[in-house]
């Protein structure tokens, strides 16, 4: 009887011993699945920062351009007038 108990005994050591095997790589894998995520996170939002601040960068140019345009515009229109009220200054 003490050897049945005694061989039971070491086949539950036995099968604990490989279930923590088992529950270990297990553990391992989802470790580096959890560290894989978070620098695939950490990379995604470093790009949006970047796309972002494209963004910006891009419509704070355009609207550097397209003032420069509307000053041009507006100079160019007094100009014009100018020169209107000249010509009718000399016909005068």
């Amino acid at each position: 009887l003490s050897q049945i108990s005694l061989g039971t005994l070491e086949q539950a050591l036995s099968n604990i011993a490989f279930l923590r095997a088992q529950n270990g790589g297990g553990m391992s894998r989802l470790n580096f699945a959890a560290e894989s995520l978070a620098s695939q996170e950490t990379n995604t939002r470093a790009a949006l920062g970047r796309i972002e601040d494209v963004d910006i960068a891009e419509e704070s140019a355009n609207l550097a351009k397209y003032s420069i345009l509307t000053q041009a515009a507006a100079a160019m229109v007094a100009q014009a007038n100018n020169s209107n009220n000249a010509a009718l200054m000399l016909l005068q």
